[in-house]
């Protein structure tokens, strides 16, 4: 009579079979190395990237990152935001606190100054132990038998496809994907302590799988979803008692709530506020119903790309996504093929199966980013699938083992491959067309410039990515040692891009900036900068950018009287910037105003600590007083100031000589 096996007997085998478990570790072993080498060697060449998008605001223009280890205090109090934003950190949709991934930035900063190829190579590091995690809870939910004969199972599989899918470019190649990456790997580890944690009732695995939720939480927010997953998995996988679900469970939803005031304090933020900026609510003109089957056809976009990653873009804001109502198919259809996928894992839950598994946690993990909750920004983000992913990479290694073993056996089984030899040529084939894939979109990566032209073309109805687009091409223009010709081309393509932009969203504030900074630059036209300069104001008075702005062009062109209001609004709006304060006073001094001049050459030398600057300062003031009110003494006594700061300058002691004459 053939001998039944109890479960613990399977995971616990006797000592006679301690010799096959050794040759399975060391398979075990060794497919986790090319699992990691795998996505190692996909992302290397982000290590030749640079900077590119959001890096400026959590690295590169950071007030708190670019104060290394100082600014870690800061960090963990704040919105993620805060240390670009300021307190315009409130603009953006439902506030930010994931600190972890900016203090790590912080402690590079500390020390490696800015250097991206570092941070790129920490992201493929960690992506790396992220796959290699993937592999390994998979193998502890799953128990395949693992020999050198049997080396293929759905473990591997599933780890090798994740680590491949283009899908993650987004998340691995742009240095502030780090949030998502730490926080899968963060989930990933709470999973597998909290499965381990019901096999061995060990309250070490317990406490393990606290401390890595709350790595998950501080990393990114979204791994709150594993609240439920951690229980969904149990349910599939193990043969946990009520009491591993409470003792596991009800810690870490503690943990959540206290997250949750944490986040609600720091960020001043409540989930679910609306922005009435299109830019970040797609759905503020739309109805409830809009919403919804918009929403819905999102849903059918993110199962494409998760089979057919392409065209892959970094942009999908407005109008990229369009609002629709139900009257349209690409909500319909969706609708019904998502409910189908639900409902086939609802029957599977009954039965345990693991596509229903894998179902469920995509679902699961997609909902908190979905907008369906409350508006997360934007209609939808490849990034916001980098979590679920690990659901798809799941259900594709089992359909493929189902398909193959078909083949050998007119069995769609997936416990045992059966037909190796199919199963590894299609798997290569899937991994050489995803890898190319990855390795070539990591490319685009490269920096914004190369970055927004790529995404241009893939995201033709974003007005976000031409207005990024048509401002890059501006910076390009103005970097020195470029040809004129060149240099004209660019500004060019920035009309172009911006000019597509306002086609699009006609009351885009900054791209109605931008084209009237690329109206001045190609055609050094006063009157065609204004009348955009003008249009901001119209729609926001007090818009720092468009006073500012159009106070320099006005100042610069000579009508220096003219521009002093647009400078004194530039102040009120936002007092802690400094540039308009020198310009105000260049503002009196050229329209010959050597009273408001000289106070406010004052007030420029109390706010800066630029020696060089303070010294043009005095020389202004020096030659107010001279030329405008005949003091020669107060001339001379700033003249000579001016010259102790900065004695290089010979036009300094030009004047002062002259006034000595006097």
């Amino acid at each position: 009579m053939k001998k039944k096996y109890s479960r613990n007997e399977r995971e616990n085998p006797s000592p006679r079979q301690s010799a096959p478990l050794t040759s399975s570790a060391q398979v075990i072993k060794m497919q986790g190395l090319i699992v990691f080498a795998v996505a190692f060697a996909l992302y290397f060449n982000t290590i030749f990237n640079e900077y590119a998008v959001d890096d400026t605001i959590v690295i590169t223009k950071n007030t708190l990152t670019t104060q290394g280890f100082k600014g870690i205090p800061q960090i963990m109090k704040t919105d993620a935001f805060y240390g670009f934003f300021g307190e315009g950190y409130k603009l953006v949709e439902g506030g930010r606190y994931r600190p972890l991934s900016i203090v790590t930035f912080a402690i590079e900063y500390e020390f490696f100054k800015l250097n991206p190829h570092i941070s790129h190579f920490i992201n493929i590091l960690l992506f790396g132990l992220t796959c290699l995690l993937v592999f390994y809870v998979l193998m502890e939910l799953l128990k395949p038998v693992v020999t050198h004969e049997n080396y293929w199972n759905i473990p591997l599989i599933a780890a090798l496809v994740f680590a491949a899918h283009p899908i993650h470019t987004e998340a691995v190649a742009n240095i502030k994907g780090r949030d998502e990456v730490m926080g899968m790997l963060g989930a990933l580890m709470t999973l597998w302590f909290a499965v381990r944690f019901v096999k061995t009732e060990n309250i070490v695995m317990l406490g393990l799988a606290l401390l890595s939720f709350v790595f998950a939480l501080l990393s990114k927010e979204n791994a709150i979803t594993f609240l439920a997953v951690v229980p969904l998995t149990f349910y599939f996988f193990t043969n946990a008692k009520a009491k591993h679900y409470a003792l596991s469970v009800l810690p870490l939803l503690v943990v959540a709530v206290a997250y949750v005031q944490i986040r609600q304090q720091v960020t001043d933020v409540k989930i679910g506020q609306s922005s009435p900026e299109i830019l970040n609510n797609p759905f503020v003109y739309a109805s409830a119903a809009e919403r919804f089957a918009t929403i819905a056809f999102t849903f059918w976009e993110y199962i494409r790309l998760l089979f057919i990653p392409h065209p892959l873009t970094h942009d999908y804001y407005f109008n990229q996504v369009p609002v629709i109502g139900w009257d349209n198919p690409k909500a319909i259809l969706p609708l019904i093929l998502n409910l189908a996928i639900i409902g086939y894992a609802v029957k599977g839950l009954f039965k345990k199966d693991v596509i229903a598994y894998g179902i469920l946690y995509y679902f699961i993990t997609l909902s908190i980013v979905s907008n369906i909750l409350f508006t997360v920004g934007i209609a939808m983000n490849e990034r916001f699938i980098y979590l679920s992913s690990f659901g798809f990479s799941l259900i594709a290694a089992v359909l493929l083992v189902k398909a193959t073993n078909y083949f050998k056996k007119k069995s769609f089984t997936h416990e045992k491959i059966l037909n190796p030899q199919l199963l590894r040529l299609t798997l290569i084939v899937l991994m050489v067309g995803y890898s190319a894939k990855t390795f070539t979109r990591n490319m685009d990566w490269k920096n914004d410039f190369t970055l927004f032209k790529k995404d241009a073309k893939n995201s033709p109805n974003s007005a976000k990515v031409h207005n990024a687009l048509g401002g890059e091409y501006l910076t390009q223009s103005d970097k020195p040692g470029l040809d004129p010709q060149t240099k004209k081309q660019y500004i060019r393509e920035s009309e172009k891009a911006l000019t597509r932009a306002l086609e699009i969203y006609p009351n885009y504030l900054n791209a109605l900036l931008l084209m009237g900074n690329a109206k001045y630059k190609i055609n050094d036209s006063l009157d065609e900068a204004k009348y955009y300069y003008l249009k901001t104001l119209q729609m926001k008075p007090g818009y720092f950018e468009g006073n500012f702005n159009l106070g320099c062009v006005l100042l610069e062109k000579n009508n220096a009287k003219e521009s002093i209001p647009y400078f004194q609004a530039a102040i009120r709006s936002k007092p802690e910037k400094f540039e308009p304060y020198y310009n105000i006073a260049e503002a009196f001094f050229k329209s010959e105003q050597p009273d408001s001049a000289i106070e406010a050459f004052k007030r420029v030398i109390s706010k800066t600590n630029d020696l060089k600057r303070q010294a043009l300062s005095h020389y202004k003031i020096g030659l107010s007083y001279g030329k405008m009110k005949n003091d020669l003494d107060n001339a001379i006594l700033h003249l000579n100031k001016a010259a102790e700061l900065d004695p290089t300058n010979i036009t300094y002691y030009e004047d002062l000589g002259v006034a000595y004459g006097f």
